[in-house]
């Protein structure tokens, strides 16, 4: 049984969803720690102690922005389905997560602030760095049980998230291209899966 929330960890939660939603809708630049406390319902004081800075509070969004996206992904490796198979609805909680309207818009703020400030940019990319992802995961697996030929599986997890980033991400994060479609965002699963497995498959 889950332990209930301390008062002191509802309000850190709070503050958090506060956070996400002033960076969404104004923009790291434009966003207060004012405005963070009224939006989470605690005092500029209470939020100090949790956060020592806005930029300290928007590295932590953005850590849980990526472990969420790690997360999505799990996906235990299955010695009696197809490859295939499994790649295609690991390829589909990928659209999934890419195409949430949440996800975007925080990936653009994101984005913008890592442009803005490069020291930001790498410690969060060392933070993604440090954990290995549920797509990787699974390809260290598969290689294991013999069925891949892979030697570096985040490097594989990174191509094979590309592969769908390419059609279903980018363009929707610096262009505002509408999301594709259900069978548009299947085509583009089944050539990535297409692809890796040209390459990675024993």
């Amino acid at each position: 049984m889950t332990e209930p929330k301390t008062l002191s960890e509802q309000k850190h939660e709070a503050i958090l969803r506060a956070a996400a939603d002033e960076f969404q809708e104004a923009g790291f630049q434009s966003t207060s720690m004012d405005r963070i406390a009224e939006r989470a319902g605690v005092s500029k004081r209470t939020v100090y102690n949790h956060f020592s800075s806005k930029n300290e509070l928007f590295k932590a969004i953005s850590k849980r922005l990526l472990e969420h996206a790690h997360l999505v992904t799990v996906y235990p490796f299955d010695h009696e389905e197809t490859l295939e198979r499994q790649l295609r609805d690991i390829g589909r909680r990928e659209i999934e997560l890419l195409s949430s309207e949440d996800f975007t818009k925080l990936s653009r703020v994101m984005l913008a602030e890592c442009i803005r400030s490069p020291e930001m940019a790498r410690e969060i990319f060392s933070e993604i760095r440090e954990g290995e992802s549920g797509i990787a995961r699974w390809i260290r697996q598969a290689a294991d049980a013999g069925r891949l030929r892979v030697d570096d599986p985040v490097m594989a997890a990174d191509q094979f998230t590309a592969l769908i980033k390419a059609f279903v991400f980018w363009p929707q994060l610096v262009a505002d291209a509408p999301a594709p479609s259900e069978l548009a965002g299947q085509a583009v699963v089944d050539s990535a899966v297409r692809m890796f497995l040209d390459h990675y498959r024993v």
